[in-house]
């Protein structure tokens, strides 16, 4: 009987039990339901973190390509100027240069007169040193000529915004113009076709700032080279760099078989005291010497200072004959300038000798046609000075002067 009453009883507990284990498997599912949102939401938040992060990465080395890419094309822009020894041609080393930096597909390089008012166009890319006509530009006159009177980089957007039209005529395009400035002022104006490159206000940069001290440190060099080369005091080619020159010439005329003569001057009478031509009133005396030899001689001929007061003239293509009587005129207008007072006269007798000396027939290197015509000024120092005699033998000398 109890059993019959406890039977329903036990029977709304267990389903009770029932409802309540179900509502809190349902809470128990929202509640997991809810989590897995929140974690996928976590999910895409890291992997939207994570993709900023790879591509941030990925501009990161980008840009470290883009930089390493730069910094080569900036050392490849200063070789290209600096490897031109030819200041005339050191116009294509800028444009060759910038070509590469920018990518354009044309570059031009304008330089500045002499008097600062105009541009002359010297170089443009594909194209070689002879083939650009002489082309000017105004300063303050179109996109190449107002960049050079602002002296600041100029693109397409600021001549747009300053109404200044596009180069027409011979001139080539130029969308950007860059000044190369140095401390002597405006070198040359740089002007760029089209172009796609990245960063270029960067690479504009670089060649306006780069640009003016490369060709100013080439221009230094080039001068520090001379000065090597030159002597000091007459300003001709130094003993050093003449023997380096005869000994090429030499290698020429055996390689060809043609012939080659050297003519040695001296003063007559002048003191064979080291030191001595040197002082202020020598120097002015061997100026005068080295200023006739180089107005005397021919553009394929090169005078030097050998030493002390002796000169040396190389004469490619000339036999024996010839550069007697090219050494002989030279002796016989030292001795009319010194007369009249055009050359001053301040050690010695007014007068000079020379000695001849002929590839082959009196050496076949340079230090012994040297020495041969040494000796032949010798000699004719010792008959009296004022002649000029050839080597071997005095019966080939030019005659003493009256």
């Amino acid at each position: 009987m109890l059993l019959l009453v406890l039977s329903p009883l036990v029977v709304a507990v267990g389903a009770i039990d029932l409802i309540r284990s179900r509502r809190k498997a349902r809470e128990l599912r929202r509640s997991l339901g809810k989590r897995r949102e929140e974690l996928a939401q976590v999910m895409r938040v890291h992997e939207e973190s994570m993709s900023i992060l790879r591509r941030a990465l990925q501009n990161l080395e980008q840009e470290r390509s883009d930089s390493r890419k730069l910094l080569e094309s900036t050392v490849n822009f200063i070789g290209r100027v600096l490897e031109h020894r030819d200041p005339s041609r050191r116009a294509a080393g800028i444009v060759e240069g910038a070509t590469r930096l920018l990518e354009a597909k044309e570059v031009s390089f304008y330089v500045p007169t002499r008097d600062g008012r105009d541009l002359v166009l010297r170089h443009i890319s594909g194209l070689g040193y002879e083939e650009v006509s002489d082309v000017r530009v105004r300063v303050g006159e179109g996109r190449v000529g107002t960049a050079a009177a602002r002296g600041t980089i100029m693109q397409e957007k600021d001549f747009e915004r300053e109404g200044v039209p596009p180069e027409s005529g011979l001139l080539p395009d130029a969308r950007s113009c860059v000044p190369l400035l140095g401390w002597a002022g405006l070198y040359g104006v740089v002007g760029v076709g089209s172009t796609s490159v990245g960063r270029m206000d960067e690479r504009l940069t670089v060649i306006s700032g780069f640009g003016g001290l490369t060709l100013e440190t080439a221009a230094l060099l080039h001068r520090a080279e001379e000065e090597t080369q030159i002597d000091a005091t007459t300003r001709l080619v130094n003993r050093a760099n003449a023997l380096r020159a005869l000994d090429r010439e030499i290698d020429h005329a055996r390689r060809y078989g043609r012939t080659l003569s050297v003519s040695l001057f001296g003063i007559d009478g002048y003191p064979q005291v080291e030191g001595e031509p040197d002082t202020a009133r020598g120097a002015a005396q061997l100026r005068a010497v080295g200023k006739l030899l180089a107005e005397s001689a021919r553009d394929t001929d090169l005078p030097a200072r050998l030493d002390e007061e002796t000169f040396i003239v190389l004469l490619p293509e000339s036999g024996r004959s010839d550069a007697v009587e090219m050494a002989d005129r030279i002796r016989k207008e030292f001795e009319e300038s010194t007369s009249s007072g055009e050359i001053p006269v301040m050690f010695g007798q007014g007068t000079m000798s020379g000695g001849i000396a002929t590839f082959p027939e009196d050496g076949d290197d340079a230090v012994v046609l040297v020495q041969r015509a040494t000796d032949a000024l010798v000699r004719a120092r010792k008959e009296g000075g004022n002649r000029v005699i050839s080597s071997p033998s005095p019966d080939e000398a030019g005659g003493q002067s009256s």
